[in-house]
């Protein structure tokens, strides 16, 4: 069985640098739903007692996390041999790419998070 099971192809990543990765990815739009559903359960909160605060915590919470995800990110873009070094090692294009797409998934999740914190700040849930 395992003779069908290629080997990685660098190691230097290992089980903690391939979890970096994937919260890079796949945190910011994660976090982003988690944000929007918070903001819908905490509205009759909102409404009862009229203190906003908890939806402001929250999405200032929500929007630490993506931050977070994205110096992961970064982290693990930085992680890549550089060219300047002789005879530097080729870079590994999957760790590269998915940090990539983790820095433009936290900037997205970033700006959806604003824009959802936003119209807290400018509408009044209780209209409905």
């Amino acid at each position: 069985m395992s003779e069908f099971i290629e080997p990685a192809p660098d190691d230097r990543w290992g089980w903690a640098g391939d979890t970096a990765l994937w919260f890079g990815v796949l945190g910011p739009p994660i976090i982003a739903l988690v944000h929007q559903q918070a903001e819908y359960l905490l509205v009759p909160k909102y409404c009862h007692t009229g203190s906003a605060l908890w939806l402001h915590v929250v999405s200032l919470v929500c929007l630490a996390i993506a931050v977070l995800a994205g110096i992961t990110a970064w982290s693990c873009l930085a992680r890549a041999p550089s060219s300047g070094q002789p005879n530097p090692e080729p870079p590994v294009q999957r760790p590269n790419f998915m940090a990539l797409v983790g820095l433009a998934s936290s900037g997205l999740g970033a700006l959806i998070i604003i824009a959802q914190a936003v119209a807290t700040f400018m509408l009044d849930p209780c209209i409905m």
